[in-house]
C-alpha cells in the first residue's frame, strides 16, 4: 500500500475536513451581510490566537514602532488553540 493510497480512515478524514470547510463558507456568508463599520485600523491582524498567532503578535510587536497597534482575532474567548480549551474543559 502506498503512502497516498486511500485508505478508510483517511477518507473518512477528507470528509470530514470537506464538510468543516463547506460549513464555514455557508456561516462566513451568512455573517458577510452582517458587518458593522467600526472604522478601526490596525497596523497588523493576526487571525488565529493558537500558539503561532500569539507568537506572530508578539514578534511583530518587537519589531514595530512603538506606537504600531496589532490586534489577535480568534473564535474562542480563552487564547491559547486547541490545547489550552481541551484542558480547561
Amino acid at each position: 500500500m502506498g503512502a497516498l493510497e486511500s485508505t478508510p480512515l483517511r477518507t473518512q478524514y477528507l470528509g470530514s475536513s470537506l464538510r468543516r470547510t463547506q460549513a464555514s463558507r455557508r456561516y462566513l456568508r451568512a455573517i458577510s451581510s452582517q458587518r458593522i463599520e467600526t472604522r478601526e485600523t490596525y497596523d497588523c491582524v493576526v487571525v488565529g490566537g493558537g500558539i503561532s498567532g500569539l507568537a506572530a503578535a508578539l514578534f511583530f510587536t518587537r519589531q514595530a514602532a512603538p506606537e504600531a497597534t496589532c490586534l489577535v482575532l480568534d473564535n474562542h474567548a480563552i487564547f491559547g488553540g486547541e490545547p489550552s480549551r481541551t484542558i480547561l474543559k
